[in-house]
């Protein structure tokens, strides 16, 4: 077994885990990154989660730091067109980006910071210590296993992987969010689902300030009538009661995030692997429906299918202390706050075809 030691490792990739790896080192640590694929960006590549939501509330930008710099780095790349008002008026902004541009950029910002990087290591137990404290995990590879110890370890693997090994206490929500299995259709017209939006608003849900739409940038939360008849005639039978797709960085490709995945939990490899058979033959069928039914996709075809199946919930950690919805929505401070964020509370239910969404109100704490 191989054997290393730092101050910090940080089990998983995603854009959670690479910059909380890249701010540790640039403080001088010595960062181990811990990740069980063969690329970093979590969801947001793997997955293509796109685009990021959202760096702005109501009263402008919370999100900078790392993250922000990783918009600008990809903007001079011409890999994203950096912060635009929503079309769909979900959130204040959209960040379009370019998901291999971002694989790339999160490799390349871990070298700069002297993160040592160790892809297709999977998390399999934690070493323990003292006093109750983690000494160690140990991570399997292709080429044998590995020991890593540290001062400290930063748990971003998304299900909680070091901090449920270590017992602490957990919690699964049987009736946790579906999955979604996000594809790209290419050969799209833009301008032919603009001038639909244009003569028929009462069919989405979309910003009030319709000039959004004539930036060029394409995002709709709609259809609905065209689904209600897919559903009819037996084309739509995916639990949803509407398409939500996104403009990319290519001006005839579109980022479909209308597949839902139910009653699957998503923990594990037998899991994934059941979720991603029945997320394609969705795929299939939402891509045949578009095709017939949704304006400017009559030449569309798959462009290409993300490598991961999109992940909304699975465990959680009861902490010292639980943030409730009104503190969320109504955006509570707390002396000890670390970070911010502006996204609305927004669940996907696995027993409902729509979205309960609470969005951020003024500040009243």
């Amino acid at each position: 077994m191989e054997k290393y030691r730092f101050d910090i490792v940080v089990a998983g990739g995603g854009l959670s885990g690479t910059t909380a790896a890249i701010a540790a080192a640039r403080c001088g640590r010595s960062v181990a990154l811990v990740e069980r694929t063969d690329t970093l960006g979590g969801m947001a590549t793997l997955a293509l989660v796109s685009p990021m939501q959202t760096f702005h509330a109501p009263r402008g930008q919370v999100v900078r730091g790392i993250g922000q710099e990783i918009v600008s780095r990809l903007e001079a790349r011409n890999a994203s067109m950096g912060h635009i008002p929503d079309p769909i008026g979900f959130v204040e902004t959209l960040t379009p980006f370019d998901p291999a541009a971002l694989e790339c950029l999160l490799a390349e910002m871990c070298r700069e910071a002297g993160v040592a990087l160790f892809l297709r290591h999977r998390m399999t137990d934690i070493i323990p210590g003292e006093d109750g404290r983690i000494a160690g995990i140990v991570a399997e590879a292709p080429d044998g296993s590995a020991e890593f110890r540290a001062a400290a370890f930063v748990d971003a693997s998304g299900n909680g992987e070091i901090t449920f090994a270590s017992g602490a206490p957990m919690e699964m929500d049987s009736g946790h969010q579906p999955m979604s299995l996000m594809f790209m259709l290419g050969g799209a017209r833009p301008e032919e689902i603009i001038a639909y939006q244009k003569s028929h608003p009462e069919e989405f849900h979309m910003t009030a300030d319709m000039s959004v739409i004539d930036r060029g940038y394409v995002a709709v939360s709609g259809f609905f009538t065209a689904v209600r008849e897919g559903i009819a005639a037996g084309e739509f039978t995916i639990p949803r009661d509407r398409l939500l797709f996104f403009h990319t960085m290519r001006p005839d490709c579109f980022l479909i995030n209308t597949t839902r995945i139910t009653g699957i939990a998503g923990l594990t490899l037998d899991e994934l692997a059941a979720a991603r058979e029945t997320g394609m033959e969705q795929v299939r069928q939402v891509a045949a429906f578009m095709k017939k039914r949704i304006p400017g996709f009559q030449d569309s075809r798959i462009a290409q299918v993300a490598r991961e199946v999109g992940v909304r919930e699975t465990r959680r950690l009861l902490g010292r202390y639980i943030l409730n919805e009104n503190e969320l929505i109504y955006s509570a401070n707390f002396d000890d706050c670390i970070a911010k964020g502006a996204y609305p509370l927004d669940i996907h239910r696995q027993n409902s075809s729509g979205i309960t969404t609470l969005e951020l109100k003024e500040k009243l704490f």
